[in-house]
């Protein structure tokens, strides 16, 4: 499998948020070397729930930063 990596190509100019974007790239990346090397799975869920607290944190995130910057919708 291609393995998916940061790259500043993808950076908002929003220190902070391209941070966790980048966060994000990594958990994903470790997740496709546990599938990759066929870890257990054990830990394939706790490398799933890993992602799913940190979009849920980071989607959070990006709305109050749309709401504080007046972005209606």
């Amino acid at each position: 499998m291609v393995e998916t990596k940061w790259s500043d190509k993808f950076a908002l100019g929003h220190k902070q948020m391209d941070m966790q974007h980048e966060d994000f790239f990594n958990l994903i990346a470790r997740l496709q070397r546990a599938i990759d090397h066929r870890f257990q799975k054990r830990e394939l869920i706790r490398l799933l729930r890993a992602i799913e607290n940190f979009a849920d944190c980071h989607f959070a995130f990006e709305e109050k930063a749309m709401t504080d910057a007046g972005y209606p919708g």
